[in-house]
């Protein structure tokens, strides 16, 4: 057999140990000090800022395997509050089949910021080069500072890219009863849609508040239904189906008006349509059980919706607007067009309110449609002293002069 010569025989050794021994220690060593390099948080928080449009802020990063990262305390906040929209106390990144697989701790979401959030998050989905990711939370809050905090476990989101470049993302989470919530969203260049499945587990009517504008006077309530949502370049419209359920009555028409009205309620939606910000039309139904309401409540429905007593009425007309009038139920169903709104009753022989099964209140004539801005007049603010004109200019006008209480006020506590 040929022998080499010595000479190249140490040659062979000495390339031997270089390319098996020394380049693969300098290249483990280079990538040691690259992995551990004291800029590193700045520049992972830069690279989160440049893919998301936000501000990064995280306490340590750590690689626990090779192609594995770990960012430890990750908290994202926008460009221009600089107000942190999420926080989470891991996130761990590596990929699986093809797939980036993301497993997060604890992802918290202010409710006041969820806006941020999904904007943030849909940005990412529409940029980013990869066609399948897989994200993986044990526990998702949403947080709200006066109600308490919204969960899911155990949450799953799949995304993948269609044909037409877009992508298409499903999660899957479980309320603490262990029954399934699921929402869909599909983003593309500019423009992404959403449904949010919410027929098995309830969403606090603060979350809907985020999403679907004139819910807010239902805060306490809980839905079951379907949100549908679509943006395109900024403009957002959508429709929301479903129940609000536990609908505080007081609390609907206004805390701060001069009416008083109580009772639980439940206001069913069979359309509602928004777009930009504002309701453009809605149908429904709205039903209550026993309950009282104020004289003035019911003054102000007689001038303004053409509402008269019905056999049960026992309350000498007028009365004083403090006079407060039991019912057994109360059931109205309504649609609202661009052209008004109509008024029906549901209760005892087609009455607004009954009581002893007999009718209480009545609607004259349900097939008028009343202008929108009559139901504003209903809760009586430009005929009660001291109350503003229900007017933008008006309120605009008010931001910027003394107002009744203000006098009270220590100067010190305005700066």
């Amino acid at each position: 057999m040929f022998a080499l010569h010595e000479t190249t025989q140490r040659r062979v050794c000495r390339i031997a140990f270089l390319v098996l021994c020394v380049v693969p220690t300098l290249l483990t060593l280079a990538a040691v000090a690259y992995c551990n390099r004291p800029w590193r948080h700045r520049d992972w928080q830069d690279s989160l800022a440049s893919h998301l449009h936000v501000r990064a802020q995280l306490a340590d990063i750590t690689r626990p395997q090779p192609g594995e990262t770990v960012l430890i305390d990750l908290r994202l906040a926008d460009l221009e509050s600089e107000e942190f929209f999420c926080s989470t106390e891991r996130v761990q990144s590596r990929t699986s089949e093809g797939r980036l697989v993301i497993d997060v701790e604890r992802l918290q979401i202010p409710a006041s910021r969820l806006n941020e959030f999904w904007d943030a998050f849909s940005t990412w989905l529409a940029t980013d080069t990869r066609t399948a990711v897989d994200i993986n939370l044990s526990q998702l809050t949403i947080a709200h500072d006066t109600f308490p905090d919204w969960q899911l476990k155990n949450v799953k989101v799949r995304s993948d890219r269609e044909a037409d470049g877009s992508q298409r993302v499903v999660l899957v989470g479980q309320d603490s009863a262990n029954l399934k919530f699921k929402s869909g969203l599909i983003v593309g260049a500019g423009t992404w849609d959403a449904k949010i499945e919410a027929s098995l587990v309830p969403l606090p009517a603060w979350l809907v508040e985020q999403f679907v504008p004139g819910t807010g006077s239902c805060v306490t309530a809980s839905f079951c239904g379907i949100i549908a949502i679509e943006q395109t370049r900024g403009q957002y419209a959508g429709r929301l189906q479903g129940k609000f359920a536990a609908v505080d009555l007081q609390q609907w028409i206004g805390m701060d008006g001069p009416h008083r009205l109580k009772g639980s309620a439940t206001l069913d939606f069979t359309a509602l349509d928004w777009s930009d910000g504002r309701i453009t039309s809605a149908s429904g139904s709205l039903r209550s059980d026993t309950g009282v309401m104020s004289y003035s409540l019911f003054d102000s429905a007689q001038k303004l919706c053409g509402v008269v007593p019905g056999p049960a009425w026992d309350v000498p007309v007028p009365s004083p607007p403090d006079t407060m009038i039991e019912f057994d139920e109360a059931a109205i169903q309504f649609q609202l067009r661009p052209d008004g709104i109509r008024f029906a009753g549901l209760s005892v022989d087609g009455a607004i309110a009954a009581k002893n099964q007999t009718p209480l209140v009545n609607l004259q004539q349900s097939e008028i449609a009343l202008p929108v801005g009559q139901i504003v007049r209903l809760l009586n603010y430009l005929e009660q002293l001291g109350w503003l004109p229900a007017t933008r200019k008006a309120h605009d006008m008010a931001s910027r002069l003394p107002l009744p209480g203000d006098e009270g006020r220590s100067p010190a506590g305005d700066r």
